[in-house]
């Protein structure tokens, strides 16, 4: 997939669409934006196979959010990350089909989540260090 990708930016840098000296932001760009594209795929088939596409919609906005500013564990590469998205999904899409999960108990974990998240997040992980200045904005947010 880099592949294609390295083939992508440089036919950009031809065309003149950006410059030569951004040629390693845009394919990393890239990369994430297609892990993250295949990672909502997934979890979209997973949804539409446990017939909880809505539960799976709401739990991937929540989720990219919460991932995006809270910080926490990094998966080493993208197939992990791929491997441990899919499996949190499916999960929960389990927990959900046979009625492990009750209105109460999800606003209990709920309450739960959100005062630990208040009180430890951004969180660092040794595959992604945050540097001072976005742990401070990251904490704002």
């Amino acid at each position: 997939m880099e592949q294609v990708i390295e083939k992508f930016v440089i036919y950009q840098i031809r065309k003149k669409i950006i410059e030569n000296d951004e040629q390693e932001k845009y394919v990393y760009a890239y990369m994430v934006f297609i892990e993250q594209l295949i990672n909502i795929f997934i979890a979209l088939l997973v949804g539409i196979i446990t017939k909880n596409v809505d539960y799976v919609i709401s739990f991937i906005v929540a989720y990219m959010c919460l991932r995006t500013f809270g910080g926490g564990h990094h998966a080493k590469t993208a197939h992990q990350c791929c491997i441990v998205s899919a499996g949190i999904i499916i999960t929960i899409c389990f927990l959900k089909n046979y009625n492990f999960i009750h209105e109460v108990s999800i606003n209990f974990l709920l309450c739960l989540c959100n005062i630990i998240i208040i009180l430890y997040a951004p969180e660092d992980s040794k595959n992604k260090l945050l540097n001072k200045r976005e742990h401070k904005i990251n904490r704002t947010r």
